[in-house]
């Protein structure tokens, strides 16, 4: 008689992955750019204008009851020769904070640098299987991050507690 019990592997978890999550600042930044916004809709903010680039945050793929995880993409454009040129548009994996219960963590998972690319780290499958191409560059994308949210609550003038 067999005593094992026959269990569904579930996915890796960013954790699993070993991504690096924002800092707890950047995060606070982060859900005040993301607030107020559902799926498919975009927001920009340019509380600066003529002193600083504005910002814009999309709303790619939104949580629901079989997806407890979303895709935002937060950008700086400008204009060249007719077209928008991101500087950067980053996007972001949520999903909740296995440290935190209740709470998400914010994970940077890909960058378009305008003339100097798009450098994907994670790619998210539409079932949401995390599949991380190298540790070090993402961990490199989370740590730019933190310092741009913080840059952004400044030129931005946002309030962060």
């Amino acid at each position: 008689m067999n005593d094992a019990k026959s269990t569904t592997p579930r996915p890796p978890t960013p954790n699993d992955l070993g991504m690096r999550k924002l800092g707890e600042r950047a995060t606070r930044i982060f859900t005040m750019l993301v607030d107020g916004i559902g799926v498919g809709d975009a927001k920009r903010l340019d509380n600066a204008p003529g002193a600083f680039m504005a910002v814009t945050i999309d709303f790619l793929i939104g949580a629901s009851t079989r997806r407890p995880w979303a895709v935002y993409a937060v950008a700086h454009r400008f204009l060249a020769n007719g077209d928008l040129v991101p500087d950067p548009d980053v996007e972001f994996y949520v999903a909740d904070d296995p440290g935190q219960p209740g709470a998400k963590a914010v994970y940077p998972i890909a960058i378009d640098h305008g003339p100097l690319g798009y450098h994907c780290y994670v790619d998210v499958d539409s079932a949401g299987q995390l599949t991380l191409s190298t540790t070090r560059g993402q961990a490199g994308l989370a740590r730019f991050c933190d310092v741009w949210m913080k840059n952004i609550a400044a030129q931005q003038r946002l309030e962060v507690g």
